[in-house]
């Protein structure tokens, strides 16, 4: 019976993984031609940066799918052995919050932070990749991540306290947005998957398809909040 359970949840947790990095697909496309059919004069940076970013982070969600349900299927014991491939997901996912994390120095701030959060952030993430043992890499990558995903959201807090009408609105529902996507992200933590685990006496490999089915839905309505944010906050009709 635990086995059919796993089964069930295993496809559950496949099937929203694939519709999110679906919709981050979609999301990419579709700013993109937004940004294309503005016209020069309004184009505005923001839709191409969150196109960019999102591509990226589709195409590392994918390679980490990969890495956690066939090549190590949450073996713990396997993570060192293909920690390369761990890696490579990582580096492309970080390479999408960099873009986001660029974009929202530029456009928001108009380059007046010096870009100093782009290069901190990338910096961290070099020094986690460098990190031989697997445990340092996850350490090390999740606070560079962090770190530079927390930037994001409060960059639009600094744009909700700074604006007025329209735009503050729009601006405060990216805030959520991406607030919702972190909170989603945590979910998906290795210590807090662990904590979870021991404290309701489960099958791990269990625990941690139910987290990423949780994570996946509350980052689907954190998605589909800055979706509703972007596209109304910088589109010129």
């Amino acid at each position: 019976m635990v086995v059919n359970i796993e089964k069930l949840f295993h496809d559950i947790a496949i099937g929203l993984i694939f519709t999110l990095i679906s919709s981050k697909f979609i999301i990419s496309f579709k700013f993109y031609n937004d940004y294309k059919n503005q016209e020069l004069e309004y184009k505005n940076e923001m839709l191409l940066g969150t196109s960019l970013g999102f591509i990226f982070l589709a195409f590392g969600r994918i390679v980490y799918v990969i890495f956690d349900f066939f090549l190590t299927e949450f073996d713990s014991f396997l993570y060192q052995q293909f920690s390369t491939v761990w890696k490579i997901a990582s580096i492309i996912q970080y390479i999408g919050i960099v873009i986001l994390v660029f974009y929202s120095e530029k456009v928001i701030f108009s380059g007046k932070t010096k870009y100093l959060i782009t290069i901190i952030s990338i910096i961290s993430i070099m020094i986690s990749m460098f990190q031989l043992n697997f445990l340092m890499v996850q350490l090390w990558s999740g606070i560079s991540t962090l770190f530079a995903t927390l930037f994001i959201p409060l960059s639009y807090l600094y744009l909700v306290l700074k604006s007025s009408g329209k735009i503050r609105k729009k601006a405060f529902a990216i805030f959520l947005g991406f607030i919702l996507y972190l909170i989603g992200f945590l979910l998906l933590g290795e210590v807090f998957v662990t904590i979870i685990a021991n404290f309701i006496l489960e099958n791990e490999i269990i625990v941690r398809y139910l987290m990423h089915i949780i994570s996946v839905i509350i980052r689907y309505f954190g998605i589909w909040l800055f979706i509703y944010g972007y596209r109304s906050i910088w589109k010129t009709e």
